[in-house]
């Protein structure tokens, strides 16, 4: 009996040390790859795979400096993000490009823009790669935070 009790602990003891192991299996870890924009009012923490493959720049196409680009190290656009007041963002209704609200408070909405042409050269692999890879960070693995 006592030999039964004892596996059954020993059981259920592995069993948590294993999905303790396995906790975050399939996320990526990030690693201090962070975007600060003090003015627009947000922060970005990206992958830490993303090291020396970005750039974030104030977007020279927005006269009313609300936006930034994020590029990757070849000038590809891999997103824009745009700080609306909720009085745009109520305006804006729905939108013809590829877009996702990453956060709103009672005064901006931030949108991320997903560019509409192909931004990397698609005889290129490790850039076919690369960009297919953080266009898939973009969704699952950064985060976004409102300041």
């Amino acid at each position: 009996m006592r030999k039964g009790i004892f596996c059954s602990m020993l059981s259920v003891l592995v069993a948590v040390a294993l999905l303790l192991a396995f906790q975050g299996c399939g996320q990526q870890k990030r690693s201090g790859e962070k975007y600060e924009n003090s003015e627009l009012g947000f922060r970005m923490e990206f992958p830490a795979s993303w090291k020396d493959r970005y750039t974030v720049e104030a977007n020279p196409a927005d006269n009313n400096g609300t936006s930034v680009v994020i590029k990757t190290n070849w000038d590809g656009v891999l997103c824009y993000v745009f700080r609306y007041t909720q009085e745009q963002f109520a305006g804006e209704g729905s939108s013809p490009v590829e877009h996702k609200l990453l956060g709103e408070n009672d005064k901006y909405a931030y949108v991320m823009i997903f560019p509409g042409d192909v931004m990397y050269d698609p005889l290129n692999s490790e850039q076919v790669d690369t960009y297919t890879e953080m266009r898939n960070d973009l969704d699952k693995n950064v985060s976004f935070e409102i300041i």
